[in-house]
C-alpha cells in the first residue's frame, strides 16, 4: 500500500478518524525511515515478529516481507479494525486486538519484538519485555528522546531512576538512528530514538524489583548502610538491583 501522508490523512478522513494523542497515536509516514526501521530489526525469513502498537499496519506491511510470521497487536478497536481492511490479506501476518503487554500470550518460543512506545505505557510494555518467558532474539524499539535519556542515565544524574537502573543492570542498549517530529502523522511535540534492547534471559518479578527500586529511588540522597554509607541515586545499576532483590534492606 502506499503508506504517503496524504493517502494515510486521506484514508482517515474519510472514515471520520481522529488519532489519539492518548494511546500515542503517532503514526509513520516517511517511507525511508520505515524501510530502515524494518532493516533495524534485524528480521530473517525464519523469524516471528511481535510488533506491539501495530496502528494501521504501515511497518507491519515491511516485517511482513521479510519475517516468517508478524503478530500485529493493536489495543484501539477503530485502529484495529481499519488495519484489517489494509493488511489483512497478508497471509504471514495475524491481527490481534489487544493490549501489547500481554504479547507474550499470542506468541511462543522465540521472537523478536518491534514497537513505537506509547509515552503513557512505556514503563508497563518495557517490564512485560523483561519478564516474557519467551526467548527474545531482540527488541527494536522507538520511543520519546526523553525518556531514552532517563533509560540510559548515569549514576548521580538527575535523569538516574529506577527504570535506567533496572534496563541497565539487565539488558544491553544500543541507540540505532533519531526519528524527527516531521516523519510522523500527526507530529509529535518532542523526537524519537530508534534502540535496540538485548534482554539475554527473562527478569523474575520485574515489576515487583522496579517497584523496589521506586521504593529506593524515593529515598534520594538517603545513605544506605548496605551499600557502605554510599547514597542511592549515587550506585551502579548492579548494585541497586542487588539491593532491590534483598527485602530485609531498609
Amino acid at each position: 500500500m502506499n503508506w504517503t501522508r496524504s493517502e494515510v490523512s486521506r484514508i482517515l478522513r474519510e472514515r471520520g478518524i481522529t488519532l489519539k494523542r492518548s494511546l500515542g497515536q503517532n503514526y509513520l509516514v516517511d517511507a525511508n525511515f520505515l524501510d530502515a526501521l524494518a532493516r533495524d530489526a534485524e528480521v530473517g525469513p525464519g523469524d516471528t515478529v511481535v510488533e506491539i502498537g501495530s496502528g494501521l499496519g504501515n511497518l507491519t506491511e515491511r516485517l511482513a516481507a521479510r519475517a516468517a510470521r508478524v503478530v500485529a497487536i493493536e489495543i484501539d478497536e477503530t485502529i484495529h479494525a481499519l488495519s484489517r481492511e489494509l493488511i489483512g490479506g497478508l497471509p504471514n501476518v495475524t491481527l490481534v486486538r489487544g493490549d501489547g503487554a500481554e504479547f507474550a500470550r499470542h506468541a511462543e518460543g522465540r521472537i523478536r519484538i518491534v514497537s513505537n512506545l506509547p509515552y503513557g505505557e512505556w514503563t508497563r510494555i518495557l517490564l512485560a519485555i523483561l519478564s516474557a518467558p519467551n526467548e527474545v532474539a531482540s527488541c527494536t524499539l522507538m520511543i520519546q528522546s526523553d525518556v531514552f535519556d532517563r533509560i540510559r542515565a548515569e549514576p548521580g544524574t538527575r535523569s538516574y531512576g529506577p527504570m535506567a537502573a533496572l534496563i541497565q543492570s539487565t539488558c544491553t542498549v544500543k541507540k540505532i538512528r533519531k526519528a524527527g517530529k516531521e516523519l510522523f502523522l500527526p507530529p509529535p511535540k518532542v523526537e524519537s530514538t530508534v534502540f535496540r534492547l538485548v534482554r539475554p534471559s527473562p527478569v523474575a518479578d520485574a515489576e515487583g524489583v522496579e517497584s523496589r527500586l521506586r521504593e529506593l529511588f524515593g529515598q534520594r540522597r538517603k545513605k544506605s548502610a548496605a551499600a557502605g554509607g554510599r547514597r542511592v541515586e549515587t550506585l551502579a545499576p548492579a548494585e541497586l538491583l542487588g539491593l532491590a532483590r534483598d527485602r530485609t534492606v531498609v
